[in-house]
């Protein structure tokens, strides 16, 4: 006899063995009073119930991976980090990772006048190094969205950049005037003259689609803004609300987890003049 025949019949036994084990099983079933095969039958949805939940969960827990269930290493109820884009030149990831415990990355803007979505020139250098160091990043994009939609297209937009990075962190709208060539403050977003509540809504458009594709949202605004431009109350739960006040303390009065308290900091491994630094409180 040759080796694949008596594979064919070892594979043939087994799927008898399995068939006669069913066809017993199947029998004692019949036989059992209508009592107990309720019993059962109860026991087999509630086993069923079980594992469809256990299956739904590992693919929320795969889906928004470290972003849900990152935690700092720290005994600290804060610790401190950057937030960086173009403007901070070509950054040193494996200095900067020595100096700080997290890192937030601009990938785009939206233009000031035409709302054109644009990609920061130095984001993938950035999202690359910074994963190669291991700082647990988030990111933001610069929006001047005036609707819903466009809130949309900006997050769909920064979720196509990141798609092929490790971010760990939220991901930020950043909602704030532009500064015009004489320091005024203009762009299209101001233009739009939006209600607080109008502005809640578009930050909730962006932070949905962000919620959607796996990842945990964020808002950043200065503390003026937040008090009189956005109606905070109407924004979702789950939000993480990033603030920036340059302040001894911080003076916004409503709830927050960020606290950018300077604009005018320093870090090895970045030689631009002046770096963003934060507190995140944990």
């Amino acid at each position: 006899m040759n080796t694949k025949t008596k594979k064919k019949r070892r594979k043939k036994k087994k799927a008898s063995g399995f068939k006669i084990k069913f066809d017993r099983l199947k029998h004692k079933y019949k036989t059992l009073s209508k009592k107990k095969k309720k019993a059962v039958n109860a026991v087999i949805i509630i086993l069923c119930v079980a594992l469809i939940a256990g299956l739904c969960a590992v693919a929320v827990a795969i889906h928004n991976g470290k972003v849900e269930n990152f935690k700092f290493n720290t005994d600290k109820d804060y610790v401190s980090g950057i937030d960086v884009s173009s403007h901070n030149g070509d950054i040193d990831w494996e200095t900067v990772a020595d100096n700080v415990d997290f890192a937030f990355i601009r990938v785009g803007y939206s233009g000031y006048s035409n709302g054109a979505l644009s990609t920061d020139n130095k984001a993938r250098y950035n999202l690359k190094h910074a994963n190669k160091a291991n700082v647990p990043i988030g990111v933001y994009f610069y929006s001047q969205a005036t609707t819903k939609d466009e809130a949309v297209k900006e997050a769909e937009y920064t979720l196509e950049i990141i798609k092929h990075y490790d971010i760990s962190l939220p991901v930020v709208i950043d909602f704030e005037y532009a500064y015009e060539k004489d320091g005024s403050l203009g762009g299209r977003l101001k233009g739009a003259n939006l209600t607080k509540y109008q502005a809640a809504e578009i930050i909730n458009a962006f932070c949905d689609t962000v919620s959607d594709a796996g990842y945990k949202p964020g808002v950043y605004a200065n503390t003026h803004f937040y008090e009189s431009k956005i109606d905070v109350k109407s924004l979702k739960s789950g939000i993480t609300i990033w603030v920036a006040d340059y302040n001894k303390s911080n003076t916004y009065n409503g709830k927050f987890d960020i606290w950018q308290y300077s604009n005018t900091g320093k870090c090895d491994g970045i030689n631009s003049k002046y770096v963003d630094k934060n507190y995140w409180y944990i």
